[in-house]
This record gives structure tokens, C-alpha cells and sequence, in this order.
């Protein structure tokens, strides 16, 4: 029996795929699972071996949303970690993000103990900070600071790394990873989340817009009020329903920006909403995604929304034409007028011919199970030299 060393924060696109391929991992014969994590996310694993980091100080008395708690928070995490290093029997690491939190520890690990092997998993490359969209400099500048240091020892360590689309194995192929790099994509649960649409499903669909993702400046969310006020020329009875997580200054500037182009009465900010059954249920209740992020490694709200069987219209990164081809509508990035109009083709669209496109989006989400993704590592995790 292969022992299988999984390191999780929670929260995260990473996390997502990670708690899927640990759940697979479970049911396996040939598998032992044991979970290093914080005690934040323990819950998920309460029939595994948890190597537990504890609550920090930090964690207990400073909020976690600004930048240098959020630091101390990962430091402390990672010193926790490192003191659980000598406890642990495994085979087969696996990190499900390239936090630092995860990797510094794995490097420990694999160091103590060569036999081990290591698999990564990467995501996504920051942009460097003068080319990110962000508010904030300094947090983009420490982000963009971290993930090098943690591509370094990924680099030094890693026996395999597992991405999400072949662009990114191109990419850490140029940049210098010549460790085993396989594109094993980014799978759900596909009968879970099906479960969830399916019990959201009675909703009757109206003209309506939505954006169902952090609200956060990467994800072209500056954008939204010159969209949204374009559109609504043409439909003055729309709303944009604006579902995900913000911090209070960022929310206050968003309203600003909508109260300047004459829209802020038709826009819900609703902040994170926990009950998915009820996130479903709201975008099945709007015609269009709105996604006009500036930087995406998969996108889980997009993949959820097409098996909502509702149409998206996105600025043109490279993973979506990888994934998608041209089945859904994308505007060369950063040009809002375009989006708008694309948007407008949409709500233009007669209902068999939505329904159509619909369709078969839907078909290319669907291929993307947790199964699959799992039946590519785990050829990995069992054989080193594959």
C-alpha cells in the first residue's frame, strides 16, 4: 500500500482539486492517505491521518485580510508544519498549490528522505506586479516574490508537476523546469455539483447578468461598470447580480465607479454566499457570465456556470480556447467596448439557439471529472519513473 502525503490550506481553485483527488485517494485500494493542514480545514478530513499546524496567534486575534497578518499567518503555518516533518511516513507527497506554506515543507521532506517522491501542483503564473491589475502594489509585489521562491525549490525537488492545460507546461518549459511536467487538468466532482444545479433548477431564466468570482481588480471587475452601463442602453431593465468575496474598500470603490455611470441602482453586490444550491440558483436566474478577468489558471466559476447550462462571455485568455475552442464568445483583453457588445449578442440570441450553444458548451464541461484527473496522477504517485 502506497502512503499519500496531502498538504491543504483551504479556500483556493488548488484546494478544490485537491479535497477531489484526496476523496479519490480514499476510495483507492492501493492508497493510504494521510493530510498535513491547519486546524481551519480539518473538518474535511476526519477519517484520515491529520498532521494537524494548530491556530496560530495570528490566526486567533488578527484579521486575515490585510497583507502582513496574512504573512504571519503563512509563516507560523509553515513553522508548524516543518516541526510535524519528523513525524511523518510517506511515500508520494502531494502539494496541492505552489503557496509557500506548502512547498517549503515538501522541500524539507523530500530533503530528509530522497526516496520520497513529490508531486506539485501549479496553477497559475503571477504577472510581475507592474503589469498586474491590482489596487494594491504591495500585496502583488509579496505574491509575485513568494511564488518565485516557491518555483525555486519546486525546481530543485519536484519529481513530477501537475498542471491544468498544456500552456502552462509550455511556459515552465521555457522558463527553465525541466522536471517531469503533466497536464492532468482541473476536474470536479461532477456528480456533486450536478446534484446541486439539479436542486436550484427550477428558476426561470431572465435577461439578467451575473459576475460569480472574487471580486478582486484580476478579475476585471473595474470593468464591469462601463459593461454594464453599455448594455443597459440597449436594455434598461437588466441587473447585475455580483456574487464572491471583497474587501470593504474595494466594494466601496466598485459603487463608486457604478454611481458615476448612472447604474449603481441596478447592481446587487451580495458578497460571499456560502449555500452553492442557492449560488446555482441565482445563476441560473441570469442569461450571461460576465468574466473579464485579466488572468486565470482554469476558472471554476466557469466551468460551473456552463454546467449551469448559461452562456459566458470572457476576455480571450489562452486556457480558454485550449479547453473550449470557440464555443463561447471572448473580447481581446481589455477592450470593454467589445465585451459589451458580445454581451449584447447574447441577450439578442432566440431561445433554441441558446439553448444550442448551451448545449454544447455543456458537453466539453462535462468531460472534465475528478476521476479522469485523478487516473492521470495517480500513474505518478504509484510509478516514479513513468
Amino acid at each position: 500500500m502506497n502512503q499519500i502525503l496531502g498538504e491543504l490550506i483551504g479556500g483556493n481553485g488548488g484546494d478544490v482539486k485537491g479535497f477531489g483527488i484526496l476523496k479519490q485517494a480514499r476510495k483507492d485500494k492501493e492508497m493510504n492517505v494521510q493530510v498535513l493542514c491547519p486546524a481551519v480545514g480539518s473538518q474535511n478530513f476526519l477519517d484520515d491521518k491529520v498532521y494537524l499546524t494548530g491556530k496560530t496567534i495570528f490566526e486567533k486575534y488578527f484579521s486575515p485580510k490585510h497583507v502582513p497578518f496574512i504573512l504571519l499567518i503563512y509563516l507560523f503555518r509553515t513553522i508548524e508544519s516543518l516541526k510535524k516533518v519528523g513525524e511523518i511516513e510517506t511515500d508520494f507527497i502531494y502539494t496541492t498549490g505552489d503557496f509557500f506554506c506548502n512547498v517549503i515543507p515538501a522541500f524539507v521532506l523530500k530533503k530528509r528522505k530522497n526516496s520520497i517522491r513529490w508531486g506539485a501542483c501549479i496553477f497559475h503564473v503571477n504577472e510581475p506586479p507592474a503589469r498586474r491589475k491590482s489596487n494594491f502594489f504591495f500585496r502583488s509585489f509579496v505574491s509575485y516574490l513568494m511564488q518565485k521562491l516557491s518555483f525555486h525549490f519546486i525546481k530543485k525537488e519536484a519529481d513530477v508537476i501537475f498542471v491544468l492545460h498544456k500552456g502552462m507546461k509550455l511556459y515552465l518549459e521555457r522558463n527553465g523546469f525541466n522536471n517531469k511536467i503533466v497536464v492532468s487538468y482541473f476536474g470536479r466532482d461532477l456528480s456533486r455539483v450536478k446534484r446541486q444545479i439539479k436542486k436550484s433548477s427550477e428558476v426561470e431564466r431572465k435577461k439578467d447578468l451575473m459576475f460569480f468570482n472574487r471580486v478582486n481588480p484580476t478579475k476585471g471587475i473595474f470593468d464591469l461598470p462601463y459593461i454594464m452601463a453599455r448594455v443597459k442602453k440597449i436594455h434598461p431593465e437588466i441587473h447585475l447580480h455580483i456574487i464572491g468575496f471583497y474587501d470593504e474598500t474595494i466594494g466601496n470603490k466598485l459603487l463608486e465607479e457604478f454611481t458615476k455611470v448612472g447604474v449603481a441602482s441596478d447592481v446587487t453586490l451580495y458578497g460571499y454566499v456560502k449555500d452553492y444550491i442557492n449560488v446555482f440558483r441565482m445563476v441560473q436566474s441570469c442569461s450571461v457570465f460576465l468574466q473579464p478577468s485579466y488572468e486565470e489558471g482554469w476558472s471554476v466559476v466557469l466551468s460551473e456556470v456552463i454546467l449551469c447550462k448559461r452562456l459566458p462571455v470572457a476576455y480571450n485568455l489562452p486556457v480558454y480556447k485550449e479547453i473550449y475552442g470557440d464555443l463561447f464568445r471572448v473580447a481581446p483583453l481589455g477592450d470593454k467596448e467589445k465585451f459589451a457588445d458580445m454581451v449584447l449578442e447574447v441577450l439578442s440570441l432566440d431561445r433554441a439557439s441558446y439553448i444550442n450553444e448551451a448545449n454544447s458548451l455543456y458537453k466539453v464541461a462535462e468531460s472534465y471529472d475528478i476521476k479522469r484527473t485523478y487516473d492521470i496522477e495517480r500513474k505518478h504517485m504509484l510509478h516514479g519513473n513513468l
